[in-house]
């Protein structure tokens, strides 16, 4: 749901402006707000599952 949120907002916000998602914390979700023109982003989710000894990673 949130990445056909984001590919909606997405194009209607400035692309003259910084485009903040707050929020938004899987690597997943992040990639696709890229792609669709956000900037920058806000999350608790990386340092909640590194509290408990989980870390994202490409492998």
């Amino acid at each position: 749901m949130i990445q056909e949120i984001v590919k909606h907002t997405g194009s209607e916000l400035p692309e003259d402006k910084p485009r903040y998602l707050m929020g938004v914390g899987t690597p997943e979700d992040i990639l696709h707000a890229i792609e669709n023109g956000f900037d920058m982003f806000d999350c608790v989710l990386p340092t909640r599952l590194g509290r408990h000894g989980i870390a994202f990673s490409s492998k």
